[in-house]
Formats: structure tokens, C-alpha cells, sequence
């Protein structure tokens, strides 16, 4: 605060140059300009509000969760933790969705290298729409992934019928 005073006092009363200031100071001349042209400093001022790239898509989920939670009871609200949860778990059932994808892309293609961690995977495409048959390999995933992790023992792959 103490320089932005000296500045313009020296520009101001004293008749100095803004590139006579910038030169005493030990600034840039741009910055002698902003001191001029604000009797304060304006502080940081955003040209765009901040890119929150995890956050913003969840935005709208949370502020609808929020706006029914002034509505119920204290004790039923959702917390912060309440609403990572949630959102992790559309998280984690997104990737498990995309990496059905892969499998079913590739097992419908013939491309796969190695036999097919699922082989009911092309049966059910035999029979099932795409996206179907999808989603109901997310739900296996999902489901054998919670059973690892519940059990605490190693993945065994099924045996093959």
C-alpha cells in the first residue's frame, strides 16, 4: 500500500512521468498505469469464474440434494460425505459402464486376443440389444467387484461351465 501512495503522489503531485515512475519504482509501467488509474488497489478480479472440470457436472445434482434437504428433518440431510458417496458411486458405475463397453465392442468384433473374461457376454449379445447387455455386464462387474471386496479375499475367476 505503502509503494501505491509513493507512486501516485509521485505522478500525481510531483509531475513525474509514468515511465520516469516505473524506472524510480522498480515496476512495469503497466503497473504504474493500474496504480493511476484506481485511487485503491482493486484487488484480484476474475475476467471468468474458475473451471471446476470434476465438480461442474455434479453441480446441479448437488443443489437439487441440498434445496430437498431444507425440507426434511436435521437428522435425515445429506452431509458432505452423504454426497461424495453418492457421487463416487455414479462415478465408479460410469467407469464400469465403459469398461463393459470395451468388452462388448471388442467380444462383438472378434477382436479379442485372449478368451473372453465373460463368455455369456456374447450369448447375451446374441439375444439383447447393445446396451442391454451393457449395462447388465457393469452390473456383473459391479457386483463381483463388491463381493471382493466385502469377502477381503483375492478375485478368483468363476469356473468355466
Amino acid at each position: 500500500m505503502d509503494l501505491y501512495l509513493r507512486v501516485r503522489l509521485a505522478c500525481h503531485v510531483d509531475g513525474l512521468s509514468q515511465r520516469e515512475a516505473a524506472s524510480r519504482f522498480g515496476i512495469a509501467r503497466e503497473t504504474v498505469k493500474k496504480m493511476l488509474r484506481h485511487s485503491e488497489p482493486p484487488g484480484y478480479r476474475r475476467r471468468q469464474p474458475p473451471r471446476r472440470p470434476k465438480l461442474d457436472p455434479f453441480t446441479d445434482i448437488i443443489d437439487r440434494i441440498l434445496e430437498e434437504d431444507r425440507t426434511v428433518h436435521r437428522k435425515q440431510r445429506h452431509t458432505a460425505k452423504r454426497i461424495t458417496a453418492h457421487q463416487q458411486g455414479l462415478y465408479l458405475r460410469r467407469l464400469l459402464v465403459i469398461g463393459a463397453t470395451s468388452v462388448l465392442k471388442r467380444t462383438r468384433r472378434g477382436q479379442e486376443t485372449r478368451p473372453s473374461p465373460y463368455p455369456w457376454a456374447a450369448a447375451l449379445l446374441r439375444r439383447k440389444p447393445y446396451r442391454l447387455a451393457t449395462v447388465a455386464l457393469a452390473n456383473k462387474m459391479a457386483r463381483i467387484v463388491w463381493a471382493v471386496l466385502t469377502s477381503g479375499q483375492p478375485y478368483r475367476k468363476a469356473a468355466a461351465v
